[in-house]
């Protein structure tokens, strides 16, 4: 099996990568952000429990979906945490606004606070993941998820073995990311690594895919363009426990089952 578009990042590379996606996924994501979408225009500005769930089905939390709920449906837990995510003006905004260094500055301070501000209010099961992601639902055009997989696949020149990362096999896509990437590469990281470079490095996270949008001129939205480069790393990365270094495959290994299946075409 082999991948088009293999290396060169393009927008037929991010396509690609998107379109190989979980079919239920790919319309969980659009059902979800419709939902956003008619919240910011007519409210109301809030996610109940029951909305908030497909958060964390759509982070591969379903199992925790249950329990979730027995906590936070009867109460007003989740309605008074999830306002914050509305009460700016990023949506407003397009990634053109980036290039105003104050703007820019605005929806970095903006998205990092979010971040945090999320996870300090104690909702079980609101980690770095699940907060990122509301993030990167709510405000697509800026913002991506933080996990292993993306940060692994940037920040990992060569795994243990010295198997070179698949993404950096082309010199020129090369090139630009070393040109463009704001936190060092490594030469071996496990998943728990690169999830925390992620995290404790968010702000900076957000700015190296905005980097990636801009240096390699696509027209996705900056989730679109980390769910390709998430959906090109599953194929390629092995995870060996949390904390055992990262390894690349050689050839591609989609997921055949599990809600991060894929289907590619060849």
């Amino acid at each position: 099996m082999e991948c088009n578009f293999l290396n060169n990042i393009s927008d037929d590379w991010v396509q690609e990568k998107l379109n190989c996606t979980n079919a239920i996924g790919r319309e969980r994501t659009k059902i979800i952000e419709e939902r956003i979408r008619s919240k910011f225009e007519t409210g109301p500005r809030y996610f109940t429990a029951v909305e908030f769930k497909d958060f964390l089905i759509w982070k591969g939390l379903a199992r925790n979906v249950p329990d979730f709920l027995s906590r936070y449906e009867n109460n007003k837990t989740v309605e008074e945490a999830t306002c914050i995510l509305f009460e700016n003006n990023i949506n407003q905004l397009n990634f053109e606004n980036i290039n105003d260094e104050t703007l820019k500055e605005h929806i970095l301070t903006k998205v990092d606070n979010l971040f945090s501000e999320l996870q300090q209010r104690r909702i079980k099961y609101v980690g770095p993941g699940v907060a990122s992601a509301c993030i990167a639902l709510c405000y697509p055009k800026f913002c991506g998820t933080v996990d292993y997989i993306v940060p692994g696949l940037l920040h990992n020149e060569y795994d243990h073995l010295h198997n070179m990362n698949p993404l950096f096999i082309e010199p020129e896509t090369r090139l630009k990311l070393q040109e463009i990437l704001i936190m060092p590469l490594y030469r071996s990281l496990s998943a728990s690594e690169a999830r925390n470079l992620a995290i404790r490095n968010y702000r900076a996270y957000i700015e190296e895919l905005w980097n990636i949008k801009r240096r390699f001129g696509l027209n996705h939205s900056v989730r679109e363009i980390e769910e390709a480069i998430w959906s090109f790393g599953i194929c390629y990365i092995k995870k060996n426990t949390e904390r055992l270094p990262l390894t690349f495959n050689t050839d591609p290994k989609p997921p055949r089952a599990g809600p991060f299946s894929k289907c590619c075409p060849n």
